[in-house]
């Protein structure tokens, strides 16, 4: 269920891009295209199936967005925006999906330079609170006389959500730094907790010893245990 749920999340995030293009852009109202952008956002994905993640590369995603456009418009011959506008879209909601992924579990951003993966762990898989507000976006996006306006005040609250999930990220690290640096630290990962809300998991590696705990959103470290390295 997750798993789609997490797709989900990359589909309504393409879909508000393209709306995002339509409204305050364009000036125009193209649904098919916001659909369009929504399962270019899921392509990524489909790909893991047969064992790529190509188009979870920056260094594949100008090339494939060409691609992508070329094979568009030969199947569909009455295009409303010209090449360089879908070709732009493609890219965004291809981004769209790594940068999700980023903020997640991590993505191998130069393959095939190299297979490392990057991340900034602020998101879990299915984040219910994404899902909610860029629903909604969706949900308003048919009334024409709101919808702008919804818009821009659930943009604003996504932003502050993000905002406010780094800040807590970072001083939890400052948090950390502060108790076990004098340990000598080796190994440092903070991810969000999957079992409880607004709440962080952290694991620390130092020379001696191997550290797991939480911390709710700026509250006080806990820790669960701890363990000599061997």
């Amino acid at each position: 269920m997750s798993s789609y749920l997490h797709e989900l999340i990359h589909f309504v995030m393409g879909f508000t891009i393209v709306y995002f293009i339509n409204v305050f852009v364009i000036k125009a109202r193209h649904f098919y295209y916001c659909i369009y952008g929504g399962i270019i956002a899921v392509l990524p994905d489909i790909e893991k199936l047969i064992d790529s993640i190509f188009l979870h590369s920056m260094l594949v995603i100008p090339f494939a967005s060409i691609l992508l456009n070329i094979f568009i418009s030969q199947l569909y011959k009455h295009n409303k925006y010209n090449f360089l506008t879908t070709y732009m879209i493609s890219i965004m909601c291809l981004l769209s999906h790594i940068l999700f992924d980023f903020l997640e579990n991590g993505v191998a951003l130069l393959y095939p330079l190299t297979k490392k993966e990057y991340e900034y762990a602020i998101f879990n898989q299915v984040d219910y609170i994404l899902l909610v507000i860029f629903t909604l976006i969706i949900i308003f996006s048919f009334f024409s006389t709101v919808s702008s306006t919804v818009f821009k005040i659930l943009s604003t609250c996504l932003l502050c959500y993000v905002i406010v999930l780094c800040i807590s990220k970072q001083y939890l690290h400052m948090q950390l730094y502060q108790k076990y640096n004098s340990q000598h630290i080796t190994l440092l990962e903070t991810y969000p907790s999957s079992s409880e809300t607004f709440c962080w998991n952290y694991q620390i590696r130092t020379l001696k010893t191997w550290y797991d705990g939480h911390s709710l959103l700026f509250g006080k470290l806990q820790e669960d245990s701890q363990f000599n390295n061997k």
